[in-house]
């Protein structure tokens, strides 16, 4: 028996999805809400959007903690120091502090 794989989503995507669901439902035509329902489902949808404002920054980090967690296991599951250093050379592309790609040059 096999298992699929199913990629995780982030929390901020699932935030997003469920403020777009509340804008799809405060904008059915088809569903006569009450003002009451549409002011809170308006509501609803503001604080999403400052939530997932405070999330991004937030999942950036823990990306990063999770590369160096990974380094880390890497450096302590072998004992070659040559071969460690070799292989973060060859695979030090990264993020900077504000999210631009980097990559770290090796000099011969």
């Amino acid at each position: 028996m096999t298992t699929a794989k199913t990629k995780s989503i982030s929390i901020n995507d699932q935030v997003v999805s469920v403020t777009q669901q509340a804008a799809r439902l405060r904008n059915s035509p088809e569903v006569g809400y009450s003002p009451e329902a549409i002011d809170g489902l308006k509501s609803l949808e503001n604080s999403l959007a400052r939530v997932s404002e405070i999330l991004i920054p937030f999942e950036l980090r823990y990306s990063h903690l999770q590369a160096l967690a990974g380094i880390g296991q890497y450096v302590n599951s072998t004992l070659e120091v040559e071969e460690v250093l070799h292989s973060l050379w060859g695979s030090s592309a990264g993020m900077d502090r504000h999210g631009k790609e980097t990559r770290i040059h090796r000099h011969q």
